[in-house]
């Protein structure tokens, strides 16, 4: 036996006989101490102050060291007792506490072997629900015996469905399952062997400067001038065995272009505004299902935040969580902007758009234009930039056609 586990069986088992601490006054207190381990008894915690000596001793073994006390002129006091044997002579009247105590603790040990809490962790992109949802397809879901979910078959089953993931784990700790995952790399785009036939054709007008292309005929070359809808990259490979070869054509075409994002601010808006007011609601869930709330707050005007909190006792998950609810109260206010203050809406309006819309374009040049016509700030961006000007354009192909090219 390790020397913590033996520690700790000592201590359980001290605390079922029972035991006190006593304290022995006198001048011949090591005497004392000499005769009673000679004569076997148990002692630990032994300190000696002075003429006094304290230690502790079982409690059906105090009586015993009487006779030795006495021949040792040595006057023995209990300071304090500790164990089962005496807490249940203290609550032997309090029988329906005991119950209780003991019905509970039993009714959370059989709590615990069921499934309270199901947890996801590792996903960003990927969301708790749609783990979840799968989760409680297969099975798994809160009130189950912990016992019966089988990790193995259920990571497996899971890894199937969601192929958004490239890892999950799954761990039963008591009525706590953890669902560990790691989502997957974006894999390149795959064109099936009979893909319909497309054409890479200018998305707007510009100048070329680059060409990636993986399949396809190119019909222009950098420095060549391009129109929206020219045609950049030919799905039509050449006429083979009495039959035109069409592809999926593919490639990325970098163009130098002009690109304009306009934005419109109006300087009198009707916006929301938080008042400051919170309204707190709370609620249990237990066994997996929310309590009904008995009044429900005016939520029209009002954004909702939703909170869990697991409620345990000791160290045991109890089947019950506290819901708390968050209703932050808004109204609808009329704003009159400035120019300025209109301007930097828009500025910021800008700067989302222009990450969403430009991506990783390279900007060469920029120019800002804002002004303000009849009560409207208008700001218009002009950028010259190098970006993937690549459209796909799919064109359809007969028997007939292949027929009138022989």
């Amino acid at each position: 036996m390790k020397g913590c586990d033996r520690s700790v069986f000592i201590s359980w088992i001290r605390y079922l006989r029972g035991y006190v601490t006593l304290q022995a006054e006198g001048a011949f207190t090591e005497r004392f101490l000499n005769l009673l381990i000679q004569h076997g008894f148990a002692l630990w915690n032994i300190g000696k102050t002075g003429y006094t000596l304290s230690c502790c001793v079982f409690a059906a073994d105090y009586k015993k060291l009487r006779r030795y006390a006495k021949k040792t002129h040595v006057r023995l006091h209990i300071i304090s007792k500790h164990g089962a044997p005496f807490f249940a002579r203290e609550n032997y009247r309090r029988g329906g506490l005991l119950f209780g105590i003991v019905f509970f603790i039993t009714f959370l040990s059989v709590m615990n072997s069921f499934v309270w809490n199901i947890e996801i962790v590792g996903n960003e992109t990927v969301t708790d629900e749609l783990i979840l949802s799968v989760a409680q397809k297969n099975g798994l879901r809160t009130g189950i015996k912990s016992s019966s979910v089988d990790a193995e078959s259920l990571e497996r089953r899971m890894f199937i469905e969601l192929d958004q993931l490239s890892w999950i784990a799954v761990n039963v700790e008591e009525s706590t399952v953890t669902i560990h995952v790691k989502e997957a790399e974006p894999l390149p785009k795959m064109y099936p062997e009979n893909d319909r036939p497309y054409n890479i054709t200018a998305a707007c007008d510009g100048v070329i400067r680059r060409i990636v292309c993986s399949v396809g005929k190119e019909l222009v070359s950098e420095g060549m001038i391009v129109q929206k809808g020219d045609l950049i990259v030919s799905g039509v490979l050449g006429y083979t065995d009495g039959r035109w070869d069409w592809k999926h054509a593919r490639a990325d075409v970098y163009a130098e272009t002009e690109y304009a994002i306009i934005i419109d601010i109006p300087l009198e808006q009707t916006v929301e505004k938080a008042t400051g007011e919170h309204i707190i609601q709370t609620t249990l869930e237990l066994f997996g299902r929310e309590l009904p709330r008995f009044s429900m707050p005016y939520t029209e005007t009002a954004y909702e935040f939703r909170k869990e909190e697991p409620i345990r006792f000791l160290w045991f998950d109890l089947p019950i969580k506290r819901i708390i609810y968050d209703y932050m109260i808004y109204e609808y206010v009329d704003v009159t902007y400035s120019e300025e203050q209109a301007k930097k809406l828009a500025l910021d309006e800008l700067e989302l758009r222009r990450s969403a819309e430009l991506g990783d374009a390279q900007i060469l040049d920029s120019r800002l234009t804002g002004f303000v016509k009849n009560d409207v700030f208008h700001l218009k961006a002009e950028y010259t930039c190098i970006m993937n000007i690549a459209e796909e354009q799919s064109f359809l192909v007969s028997e007939k056609e292949d027929s009138e090219a022989e």
